[in-house]
Formats: C-alpha cells, structure tokens, sequence
C-alpha cells in the first residue's frame, strides 16, 4: 500500500466535498503548518520546480492573483496532492515536500480560493466548497486570488510601485531574496530574476525609508558596489553539493558597478561550496545556506574588521565575505527556513574551505593592480560617455581645440584619482580579510 493510500486508510482524509479553503485555514493554524515569513509559499514551489527538474519556472503577478507554472516530466496528481494537504502528514519526497507545504502556506488568511493543475487532474479551493476533476493544462500551474493588503509605512516607502499596486510585494519580495542561487531560470513578474553566487540581489532589498532615501546621497551612491573576487570550489566530502552557475574564468577590466573583477577557473558543474568577496554598503561576513535552489538560511560571522577610508572622502569601504554551501532537509528545523545548531556548522564549513578562500584572496591581491573599477553600471557608462563626448565637441566648437587639453586632463585625473582611491580600500580590506582568516584558525 503506497503513502497515499495509507493516508486515506488512517481517516486523515474522508470526503472531499466536506472541506473547503476554510477548512484547510483552520487545520493550517491547529497544526503550525504556516512558514515563518508571507510569501515563502512561492518559494517553496521554486524548491519543487527544482527538485522535479523542471526548465524553468514562470511567476506572474495580477492585480489580486499570483500564477506559478513549471513544466516536468513527473508530477503528483492533483487529488494526491489534495489529500496530502488536507492529511496533516509530511512528506518524505522533497518534491511533494515543497509542493504540500506551498499548498498549505497559501490558504493564508487573505486567500479567497487556491486552484492548482497537476498529473492530469484539477482542484479548487474557496469559501464554500472544493471542486475536483481533469485537466488538460500541461505542467504544475496554481492560481491563488487574494484580495489587498496592507503593508506599514517602511515597507510601503522601501517597494517598487507597480508591486503595490498589485498587492504583491511580499512574494516578490521572498522570491528574490532568496532565489538567486536557484539553478534553473526564474521567470519573475515578466523579467528574468537575475541569479548566480555573484549576484548583487544577495544583498537584499532595503527595507526602511530611512535606506531607500539614503541610497541616493552622493557619498553613498559613490561606495564601490561589485563582486571582486568568486571561486566555487569542488564538492565537499560528506557534504550535499551546489549546481555551478556561470562557472568560467575571467578578469573584467574594466569592472563595473554590480559586475564582477576576478572569476576563478572552472571546477566543474557540481561543485561544494560558492566563495565570494563581495563590496557593497554595510557588507558583512556571512554564510548563506542553500536548500533545493533556494536560501533558507543565514549565519553572520563575528569579525571584527578594519575598514579603511577612500581618500577621496567617500566614506568607508565595506568589504566581506559572502560565502555559500548547501544543506539537506535533515539538517533544518520544522519551519524549513532555519538551519538547527547553524554557529557549529558554520564554523565546521568555514575549516574545510579556509584554504581554498585563501587562494582567493592571495590571486586577488596578485592581481590587484588590474583592477579598474568604474562607479556606474555599464549602460550609465555608455550614457556617460557619449555625454562628456557631446560636452567636449561642444566646447571645441565654442572655445576651440584647445579646450579638448585641459577638459581631457580634468576628467582623466578625476578618473584616475578615483580609480587609485578604490584600488588601494580594497587591497587594503582583502588584507584586514586573509589577517581575520588567519586569526580564527
């Protein structure tokens, strides 16, 4: 007798027509069955499509629905997942343990119905009653309709407009924050989430007014904000593996704002760790683990670094380790979003790659005098560009040729200034980070 038939025979699960979306709130709140934060259900089918090997996953937003849609090859039946929903069990497949938990999570309190397509069969949720039958839709596809939702006044100044008028942002939000390791494209709200260890996303959105206004002071728009350095290094032993994402060697020169300098050679497509240098604002030194192509966890190292000033005055440099592993479902908690006894693996990791994150440090310092960082991005720069351009033929035409010399030797030393500022912060930082290295031995 399979699981499900097992559930049936235990009286977990009677009679369809008697539960409704109310229903499954009720026994969600008995049981503890919501995720620690709103919005995680998404990434908890995220975890699915990646389990059951899906191409790629579509996430779109309306005004008061949310869509999920992932092709794969295997797929519980609707009804299956219907009665593992409403059983009160766990799982032990990973695949319906992230497609359960999601379905659970949400009929939150605002949802008014949940319809979901899979293997062939259809269910739908609401108030009133449930509704079961076949369906042609290929794939896993869900639809939950919510009604709007308030959001406090830091969280409302610190979101994308568009998303609030969708009443979506907490999805989005849990999406991208956690789904930038995430090995198979993300197709968030139209655009393609952007992934990989290097990503900026892994800084996370901000989350004050008091950030969203800062992060257009000069000062601060000015701090160097790139990956400096990665390197995913071979599968731990005893350890669960990373799939590697954009594993190539490169040094870009020059680097712009949210590139990355220095990408270290390739070391295969399963790999056991992600190591990163990465420079942004209030960086600090931080593991983040993996599950299932989604970041459930995070432990911050208690390193207390030097952070050396730009001569320029653009106020200190924030530079530090973001460092990656994966973890099974044995080692989290019940939430599935927290690690158990997470300081003591975090330490037992960081011994095994400490050499590996060596070399690292020691190729970037080597190669430092390489590094050209420019402070906008690269389509800012083309924009730059052609401006000062315009300037400087403008000028040639009022002033003659001669104001090509002076305006050319303002802005190269400006340029240059600049470049020798960020360059020696960071060599400087990648200093303080192999002494602090050395120190937890």
């Amino acid at each position: 007798m399979d699981e499900i038939e097992k559930l049936r025979a235990e009286g977990a699960y009677l009679d369809t027509a008697r539960f409704t979306l109310d229903s499954l709130k009720a026994r969600q709140k008995l049981a503890g069955f919501q995720l620690p934060e709103s919005g995680l259900w998404l990434v908890k089918l995220v975890q699915a499509a990646v389990v059951l090997k899906a191409p790629s996953i579509t996430i779109a937003f309306a005004r008061s629905t949310v869509s999920v849609r992932f092709e794969a090859a295997k797929l519980p039946e609707a009804q299956d997942l219907l009665n593992l929903v409403m059983s009160g069990q766990l799982p032990q497949e990973p695949e319906k343990l992230h497609l359960v938990t999601a379905l659970r999570s949400c009929a939150s309190a605002t949802t008014e119905s949940v319809e979901w397509h899979s293997g062939g069969g259809m269910v739908k949720l609401d108030a009133r009653v449930t509704r079961t039958g076949t369906s042609e839709q290929p794939g896993f596809q869900l639809i939950a309709t919510r009604p709007p939702r308030a959001r406090t006044l830091a969280r409302t100044l610190a979101t994308s407009v568009s998303h609030l008028v969708r009443n979506t942002a907490e999805e989005y939000e849990a999406v991208a924050q956690r789904c930038w390791v995430c090995p198979i494209p993300v197709l968030l709200d139209g655009r393609p989430l952007q992934r990989g260890y290097d990503s900026p996303l892994l800084r996370g959105l901000l989350d004050t007014p008091g950030e969203v206004i800062l992060q257009y002071e000069k000062s601060r728009a000015n701090l160097p904000t790139f990956c400096v350095g990665i390197r995913q290094i071979p599968p731990l032993p005893g350890r669960p593996a990373l799939a590697a994402l954009e594993s190539r060697a490169e040094l870009r020169r020059p680097v712009f704002k949210q590139g990355t300098f220095l990408r270290w050679r390739n070391e295969g497509d399963s790999i056991g760790a992600a190591l990163t240098v990465q420079c942004y604002r209030d960086c600090k030194q931080r593991i983040d683990f993996v599950w299932d192509g989604a970041v459930v966890a995070s432990h911050e190292l208690e390193w207390q670094l030097a952070r050396p000033k730009s001569w320029l005055g653009h106020g200190q440099h924030h530079l530090g380790l973001r460092l990656v592993f994966a973890v099974d479902g044995a080692e989290l908690d019940l939430s599935q979003f927290e690690v158990r006894d997470k300081a003591a693996l975090a330490r037992q990791l960081m011994e095994q790659c400490k050499p590996a994150l060596l070399e690292l440090i020691e190729e970037l310092l080597n190669r430092i005098r390489e590094l050209y960082y420019v402070h906008f991005t690269f389509t800012a720069g083309k924009a730059v560009g052609l401006g000062l351009g315009t300037y400087a033929l403008g000028g040639s035409a009022v002033w003659g040729a001669w104001f090509l010399a002076p305006f050319g030797i303002a802005v190269g030393g400006g340029a240059y200034a600049s470049l020798l500022s960020y360059r020696h912060i960071v060599q400087a930082s990648l200093k303080a980070l192999r002494e602090a290295l050395t120190a937890h031995a």
